[in-house]
């Protein structure tokens, strides 16, 4: 079994198809892609790399990111991934607990990578790419041809956790797990030959490099590569090049709306997804009333996926703060502290289990077995489940705020403020309190034109929740920090909330 020649099977009839086009518009066929893997493959065995090595990447999204990927696959080493907006301190950490035999470098990155590499003794060899070079067949080496037949649980890439909820974790997937994730997520929204996916997303997560880029890839689709999201060029490439579908972040999806302004936008989109974040309904209703498609969820982690991920077909029936239903294949079971089950429609922990979930943490089984317990992956996340399948994400257990033993979940509070004319974006975290140990606290983004004022939102909040779920304070703020996979940034916000009580309009 191998991702490459799984897919190298699917495509033989698709030699002369576009498969990957570059922001400037340089174009690989499925016949040239396979080309340049071989040649990678070449170049990357020509530099020590070997069945069982490591590869690291550090680079924007280019058409040699996907190739690199497939290269080794095809040579049974793993891809370990590496976000370009790491600095020193990151890379070397990945780099140290990894140890590759190669650093694959964005150009303009490679002064970070040197100076990893002169302050700790590695072995690792750089093999250089610019993402910027539009020339999509530079490899110039002797190709490698064969993809060595492995075992579907053997290594093929090792993705660094975004750490929002310690410092990241090394999650490890064979080869099995990627072809089923690529695979499920072509059925499940019927991707095809005449789909152009926008790729807004970083290869360095999974969302982007498998979710979205491979299985547009086995669909025999064409990806249409942003080196990184911005969305005035993210409209051009959805009205000039005729993107169908998109995945991306909710923070995505609000800057398309507000560089479209309100002219016609000449929009074939068919499809879009978010993940990553909870679901931010009035963002996406401005979305679909832009763009004429709506905005739909999907759920997975880094350690396993997918989870939930569905199409305009499966809307009807899911209910309001639902996003969804299985995919199929995959279990999920909500259950309480002592593991069982707990009643339709009640709270509890979400655990899954699913061919497309890790092998494990690197060089960790002590973290892995902490999560996978007889095959189920324990995500730490708070669901319910109702009587019809469709499930709720209500935030991370470590995030969930307790008041007074009451407990209140941001994402709940969240949603409800988004709902409001006044807000463009919000976050919600726990402070300190010495009544009731924790209050819920809001940071707010203002809609265009609109004015703070904390004592509108706080009656809106008293009307839809308990009086306990409301905040006890609103901060406006310009915008809200994100981390490097899009989510928003909440230790940081922890960090500059009020010490005590919050902010009180």
């Amino acid at each position: 079994m191998n991702v490459t020649a799984a897919l190298l099977e699917r495509s033989r009839d698709r030699w002369s198809r576009p498969a990957l086009t570059t922001e400037g518009g340089a174009r690989l066929t499925y016949g040239e892609l396979f080309d340049a893997v071989s040649r990678a493959a070449g170049r990357l065995a020509a530099a020590g790399v070997r069945r069982d090595s490591k590869v690291v990447v550090f680079a924007e999204n280019c058409a040699a990111y996907a190739v690199v990927y497939l290269a080794c696959a095809r040579l049974g080493a793993a891809l370990a991934t590496a976000h370009p907006g790491f600095r020193r301190g990151e890379l070397a950490g990945i780099v140290a607990d990894c140890d590759p035999a190669v650093i694959v470098v964005d150009r303009p990155l490679r002064p970070i990578v040197e100076e990893v590499v002169a302050r700790r003794a590695t072995r690792a060899t750089l093999v250089e790419i610019d993402s910027r070079d539009e020339a999509v067949d530079g490899w110039g080496a002797e190709a490698v041809t064969g993809d060595l037949d492995l075992p579907g649980t053997h290594p093929v890439l090792i993705a660094y956790t975004s750490g929002s909820t310690d410092r990241p974790k090394a999650v490890v997937h064979g080869h099995a797990g990627q072809i089923f994730v690529a695979s499920a997520h072509e059925w499940v929204w019927h991707l095809g030959p005449d789909d152009r996916l926008l790729l807004s997303l970083s290869m360095s997560w999974l969302y982007g490099l498998v979710t979205s880029c491979l299985a547009t890839l086995f669909a025999g689709g064409e990806v249409l590569m942003l080196r990184h999201f911005n969305p005035v060029r993210a409209l051009a490439l959805v009205e000039e090049r005729g993107a169908t579908v998109m995945t991306g972040v909710t923070t995505m999806y609000v800057k398309l709306v507000e560089v479209a302004g309100r002219r016609p936008v000449a929009s074939r989109l068919r499809m879009c997804v978010a993940g990553g974040e909870p679901r931010n309904d009035a963002a996406f209703a401005r979305f679909a009333d832009r763009f004429g498609v709506p905005v739909l969820d999907c759920y997975a982690s880094s350690e396993c996926l997918p989870v939930v991920a569905h199409d305009t077909a499966q809307l009807a029936g899911i209910h309001g703060g639902a996003i969804g239903r299985v995919v199929p294949g995959v279990q999920a079971r909500i259950v309480d502290p002592d593991g069982r089950d707990v009643p339709a429609g009640e709270v509890g922990e979400l655990i899954v289990r699913s061919p497309g979930q890790m092998l494990g943490y690197l060089d960790n089984p002590e973290l892995t077995a902490s999560v996978l317990r007889d095959g189920w992956y324990h995500t730490r996340d708070l669901c319910a489940m109702d009587g019809d399948g469709c499930l709720s994400i209500l935030g991370r257990a470590t995030d969930m705020i307790i008041r007074g033993g009451a407990n209140v979940s941001p994402v709940e509070v969240e949603r409800v403020l988004a709902e409001h004319r006044l807000v463009e974006e919000c976050a919600v975290v726990g402070i300190p309190d010495d009544t009731y140990g924790q209050t819920p606290h809001a940071f707010v983004v203002l809609a265009a034109g609109a004015d703070a004022d904390g004592g509108v939102l706080r009656e809106y909040c008293r009307t839809h929740l308990a009086e306990y779920k409301v905040p006890s304070g609103f901060t406006f703020v310009a915008e809200l920090p994100h981390g490097p996979n899009g989510k928003v940034a909440r230790t940081r916000l922890r960090t500059h909330a009020p010490v005590t009580g919050g902010e009180r309009p």
